[in-house]
């Protein structure tokens, strides 16, 4: 059974979490979904030199913190009828508690922290140093999910393969596969026979489509070509350049759609 956290952090990204949740049950087989919204006891903005420390501050804090948590719990309701379990809001860190549910979890949905600071620390975490995959979705869902999935393939190590796995019931459920290859990367070649066989196996073989990087940013460049080949989720695991991962959650997605990235 494939362990979903979905991680809800602010009202304006709660309904892709929520979508993106709901399509998981109903494409991945069967899968175990947590919603959590790690409530916040104190601000992580706080800057005790430049502010003062009082009780009204901290009411005001806890106030917005808690009627966030009601928001998105309500949020969270309103999809019961597509599967989905209630809300668990969990007081305290929301480092430490997002650790606790991440260990249990084989896959993580979270928002791409596009001006939302508590995500992107989130994200941090769950990639830099617990290793987890992650599930990134962007600000305007796509008008399908994992219907078409591009796989950024690398051999730098082991995490694109890692990526992949996590996604294994996706990719059985999709329409196409494609295999991104940068044919001018440094870390360029062609994926194992493994990878083509389990596709083929599961009745989805797997395109490849070759690319020059010409100079672009290796994660620009991904979301380009995975856009290129009509791909509405794209699989890659670490990318070897500093500053990749900033360069494909800044990237705008195109008009007609945009792309769920999945991340180990």
């Amino acid at each position: 059974m494939l362990r979903v956290l979905a991680l809800l952090t602010e009202t304006a990204t709660a309904d892709q979490i929520l979508s993106a949740s709901a399509c998981l049950l109903a494409q991945a087989g069967p899968t175990a979904i947590t919603l959590l919204h790690p409530l916040a006891q104190s601000d992580p903005d706080f800057m005790p030199t430049e502010e003062v420390h009082t009780a009204r501050t901290d009411a005001r804090f806890a106030a917005a913190q808690q009627a966030l948590a009601v928001e998105l719990a309500q949020r969270a309701d309103a999809w019961r009828q597509s599967g989905l379990p209630s809300l668990e809001i969990r007081a305290g860190a929301p480092e430490q508690i997002v650790t606790a549910a991440a260990r249990e979890a084989d896959l993580i949905l979270l928002a791409a922290p596009q001006g939302d600071a508590d995500a992107r620390a989130l994200l941090d975490l769950l990639l830099l140093r617990l290793a987890k995959p992650v599930l990134l979705l962007p600000r305007q869902m796509p008008h399908s999910f994992a219907q078409s999935i591009a796989i950024a393939w690398s051999d730098a190590d082991n995490a694109a393969a890692r990526a992949i796995g996590a996604v294994q019931a996706l990719l059985r459920a999709c329409q196409r596969a494609t295999i991104l290859l940068g044919t001018d990367s440094p870390h360029a070649a062609p994926p194992p026979q493994a990878l083509l066989d389990s596709l083929e196996a599961a009745g989805r073989p797997a395109r490849l489509h070759e690319f020059a990087l010409a100079g672009r940013h290796v994660g620009t460049a991904l979301l380009a070509e995975a856009h290129a080949v009509g791909a509405d989720f794209l699989v890659m695991g670490r990318l070897p350049m500093a500053g990749c991962a900033k360069s494909c959650l800044a990237a705008p997605p195109p008009r007609c759609c945009g792309s769920s990235i999945c991340r180990y």
